[in-house]
C-alpha cells in the first residue's frame, strides 16, 4: 500500500478573526498561516496582556494597541503605558528640589536688598542663583531618566551610571544650597572656590549623565 501522502494547507492572514485581547498583524496581507492555532501566526497580543509596572498607568486604547513583539515585554513599556504623574517617584524629587530653588531664589533676593550691595556684586549674586535654578531642573531629570531606564530594562552600565549621576548632582546640589543660605556675601563671591567646587562637582555629574545617555541610546532602549 501506498503511503499516505499530507498537504499543507495555507491560510492567509489577512481576514482572520483574532481572539480578544489580540490584534492582527500590520502585515497581515503577507503573513500566511500553514499550521493550527492560526492565531499564533497571525495575531500579536494587545497591551491589555502587559503589566504596567509602578509609576505607569495602562494607556485606555490598550485594546487596540499590538505589543511590537511575539509578546509583551519591558520593551513595550511607553507603547502600552503612560506615565502616573501623580506617583512618589515622580514627585517626591521634583518637590524637593523645587523647594530648594525657591527658598534659595528667596534667600538670594532677601540677600541683595537688606545688604544694599553694589550692582556687580547683585549681578554675581543674581548669576550663581540662575545657574543654581538650572541645576535644580537638571537634577531633577537626572533622577527621572535614571527610573525610566530602569524600567525599560537598561543595561547594568547605564543604571549604574546614571544613578551616580544623580547622587553626584544631589549632593553638589544640597552642598550649594546651604553654603547660599549660611555663607556670608564676601564669601561667596570673593572667594574662588565656592564656585569652583561647585562647578566641577556639576560638570563630572552632567559628563557622567551624557556618557550613560549615549550607552543608553546605543542600546536602542529609548522608546519616548
Amino acid at each position: 500500500a501506498k503511503p499516505l501522502q499530507t498537504t499543507t494547507v495555507e491560510v492567509m492572514c489577512l481576514g482572520f478573526s483574532c481572539p480578544y485581547s489580540s490584534l492582527l498583524r500590520t502585515d497581515a496581507a503577507e503573513a500566511v498561516c500553514r499550521s493550527s492555532p492560526c492565531y499564533q501566526h497571525c495575531c500579536l497580543p494587545s497591551c491589555l496582556a502587559y503589566a504596567c509596572p509602578e509609576g505607569y498607568n495602562l494607556r485606555p486604547s490598550a485594546l487596540s494597541v499590538a505589543c511590537t513583539g511575539g509578546d509583551c515585554s519591558k520593551d513595550d513599556l511607553m507603547t502600552c503605558c503612560t506615565v502616573d504623574l501623580y506617583h512618589p517617584d515622580l514627585l517626591v524629587p521634583l518637590l524637593i528640589f523645587l523647594s530648594t530653588g525657591l527658598i534659595c531664589i528667596f534667600v538670594q533676593t532677601r540677600r541683595c536688598r537688606t545688604e544694599r550691595l553694589s550692582y556687580h556684586r547683585s549681578f554675581t549674586i543674581a548669576y550663581l542663583t540662575v545657574l543654581f535654578a538650572w541645576d535644580v531642573v537638571d537634577q531633577t531629570s537626572s533622577w527621572w531618566f535614571w527610573q525610566y531606564a530602569t524600567d525599560v530594562g537598561a543595561s547594568w552600565t547605564v543604571r549604574m551610571g546614571t544613578m551616580l549621576s544623580a547622587a553626584l548632582g544631589t549632593v553638589v546640589i544640597f552642598a550649594a544650597f546651604f553654603a547660599g543660605l549660611f555663607m556670608g556675601t564676601s564669601d561667596l563671591i570673593d572667594r574662588r572656590w565656592p564656585e569652583l567646587s561647585y562647578s566641577v562637582g556639576a560638570g563630572c555629574a552632567d559628563v557622567l549623565m551624557l556618557i550613560s545617555s549615549f550607552v543608553f541610546e546605543m542600546e536602542g532602549r529609548d522608546e519616548g
